[in-house]
């Protein structure tokens, strides 16, 4: 019988919002989740230690997140679905969506700025 587990999916604790469920178990078989810090670094974190509270950012918190999480946000015809591994100039690149389905990848600071509000395909 498979063992069960709590979704964490789309979960935020702290600076961190779960984007799904990893691969990595530690020795007990516990699941670990792939979290999405404000700073925009990607980590892996027991659900255990997320609920309860042990653990809220990727550790960037004695330097404060520099980077705002724009998963979720619409910004004119794109709504921004996740981040890029990739850097523009130290600043976060973001995955988004068109509203004419077309997939592009936008730097935060453009969205934000208004500079590009559909994909280049519709530009």
């Amino acid at each position: 019988m498979p063992k069960r587990y709590i979704d964490e999916t789309g979960h935020r604790y702290g600076k961190l919002t779960v984007i799904s469920i990893s691969d990595k178990k530690d020795s007990k078989g516990v699941r670990f989740w792939k979290c999405l810090c404000d700073c925009g670094k990607i980590t892996e974190v027991r659900g255990t230690e997320l609920r309860n509270g042990k653990t809220k950012s990727c550790g960037c918190g004695h330097k404060g997140c520099k980077i705002i999480n724009e998963i979720g946000n619409r910004y004119g015809n794109l709504t921004v679905i996740g981040k890029s591994e990739r850097l523009s100039n130290n600043h976060a690149i973001w995955i988004c969506q068109c509203d004419c389905g077309n997939i592009c990848e936008i730097s935060g600071s453009h969205l934000r700025a208004k500079d590009q509000t559909c994909c280049p395909i519709c530009s």
